[in-house]
């Protein structure tokens, strides 16, 4: 549906339900989309706080005030003693040995591999997925996803009890369901939600990531220390799988694959959507895909390059963020629950307060999508990289300090959604689902090679050998943020465009473009030569 002037735009936006609106199924698939991530990320991550309380590797600490050393008794590895120096005034309880004393002898490479192999599995189906939401509908990979991940997370008790291949075999299948999301949520949302929603829509479905360790590591915590109810750790599986069915039952009723096929969203609300995306193609569109111009834009890598250094950050918060907290700074398990939960808020709380600033700002033209997305990719990055240097400096004796940075530094990292996150689905819409299964897939493989990096690294859990961990993560942050700044955009390119077909009638600032109110008697760009307006997003 095209529009022909300002009026009748007006008039089209008028009768659509608001974003914000009780009565919008924008919101609702938003908030779908949000459910999808804190489910599956719960499955991902809850074994981060599960093993834990599932590894016997509780030390024994005694403070040697004379000489200010650490003896640590670990009983995965023969009752060996090691020492470390470590600062006076800090103390681990008696009290705190029990609770991680569990019933599994794994060493740190066998819970590297279970760390790893979910984005292994992830790395599997991340590309194949992004290839079939384009073409045929994310809806039903949805559900496959979803019926993936709750096999596997169900699967994970008995396999502990019987082989730890078989926990990392169930950790794959989680992987391979879990890998589906990314791709099938940038073409859903390329298909549902105008270019002035998406940042933030963004930061409403990747808070889901947050939320899942705000609500997941207190849980399970908690359901470690209540041995009485289904064994302790096992009910942490057996609840999320219960949220997983929820969540399935709740998708398969109310969301579509786009807004044409979806029987509760309204006629008016249809037309602006289909309106406003009109550049964004269809699920459907055979068109030959532009792989030279995709693999040798610079664009793209700066995209490539930033959710690469956003998974590793990723894999190491979410994975080891409660391991760092029992090592270093000797938190009790649900001290360690609630307080490494803590900085996913301050990650939510920065994620939607940036996407509210940039699509206010965008729809009021007071600054490029461009420069927007720069901005806040180089806070997410410089200031991350500041904290995580922060922390380095820290240990048990500044655990208080410690924790603000934890906090702060992953709040800061919320800024990539708005960043290279929103350019992501901004630079290419018809190739939405394509351009995020590539970009996940090399995002899967790095987040993968943490958790071999950081058992490698820190073998006796160490302030020391931590602070290696958190230099690594300064260099990535700052070179991707580095990176964007130079070559990042959120301007869709043109290869990226369809020539065939009219373009958006309604750009991002809420104005029709000029190419559907009159002929141009003047062309002012290449791409106009073609007989397109730039396209404002």
């Amino acid at each position: 549906m095209l529009l022909t002037s300002t009026d009748e735009h007006e008039q089209l936006r008028s009768a659509a339900p608001a974003y914000w609106s009780i009565r919008s199924m924008r919101l609702k698939i938003a908030l779908l989309l949000c459910l999808a991530y804190i489910s599956v990320t719960v499955a991902r991550t809850s074994m981060s706080v599960a093993m834990v309380c599932m590894v016997n590797s509780t030390a024994l600490a005694e403070m040697d005030v004379e000489n200010s050393e650490w003896l640590y008794v670990n009983n995965h590895t023969n009752h060996s003693v090691e020492e470390q120096a470590v600062p006076p005034g800090c103390s681990l309880p008696d009290s705190v040995r029990s609770e991680y004393e569990g019933e599994f002898v794994w060493a740190p490479s066998d819970q590297s591999w279970i760390f790893a192999a979910v984005f292994w599995g992830s790395t599997l189906t991340t590309f194949a997925t992004g290839f079939l939401a384009d073409r045929y509908g994310p809806k039903n990979l949805y559900a496959i996803s979803a019926v993936a991940v709750i096999i596997g997370t169900a699967f994970t008790p008995l396999a502990a009890h019987s082989n730890v291949w078989l926990v990392v075999l169930a950790r794959l299948l989680i992987g391979l369901g879990s890998g589906m999301i990314s791709p099938a949520t940038s073409s859903m949302v390329s298909q549902w939600f105008p270019p002035n929603e998406r940042s933030t829509t963004a930061a409403m479905y990747t808070s889901g990531n947050q939320l899942a360790s705000v609500i997941g590591n207190p849980m399970a915590a908690n359901l470690c220390s209540a041995k009485d109810f289904l064994g302790g750790w096992p009910a942490i599986f057996y609840t999320n799988v219960l949220v997983l069915c929820v969540f399935l039952l709740l998708w398969m009723v109310f969301a579509s694959s786009t807004p044409q096929e979806n029987r509760f969203a309204s006629q008016a609300e249809k037309n602006y959507i289909s309106a406003a995306n009109t550049t964004s193609g269809n699920r459907k569109d055979h068109s030959k895909i532009p792989w030279k111009a995709i693999f040798t834009s610079p664009v793209m890598y700066s995209l490539f390059a930033n959710n690469s250094a956003a998974m590793m950050a990723q894999s190491f918060l979410q994975t080891y963020l409660p391991t760092y907290y029992k090592d270093v700074l000797l938190l009790d398990l649900k001290q360690n629950g609630f307080l490494s939960a803590l900085p996913y808020i301050c990650m939510i709380v920065m994620k939607m307060s940036s996407a509210s600033i940039a699509d206010y700002l965008k729809r009021r033209e007071k600054i490029t999508p461009t420069a927007m997305c720069k901005i806040w990719n180089s806070v997410a990055g410089f200031g991350g990289a500041a904290c995580m240097a922060g922390l380095a400096m820290m240990d048990c004796s500044t655990k208080t300090y410690a924790l603000m940075l934890s906090c702060l530094g992953t709040g800061l990292l919320g800024g990539h959604a708005t960043g290279f996150v929103t350019s992501m689905l901004m630079v290419a819409p018809r190739y939405a689902g394509l351009i995020g299964a590539i970009s996940m897939t090399l995002g899967n493989i790095s987040g993968a090679l943490m958790p071999y990096i950081i058992g490698a690294v820190t073998p006796h859990g160490t302030a020391d050998e931590w602070r290696i961990v958190f230099g690594i993560m300064v260099v990535v942050l700052v070179s991707s943020a580095v990176i964007f700044i130079i070559w990042g955009s959120a301007e869709v390119q043109p290869w990226a465009l369809n020539l065939n077909r009219p373009q958006s009638a309604i750009a991002s600032n809420g104005k029709v473009n000029d190419a559907f109110e009159s002929e141009k008697s003047e062309k002012t760009s290449s791409w106009e030569d073609y007989g397109v307006e730039k396209i404002r997003l």
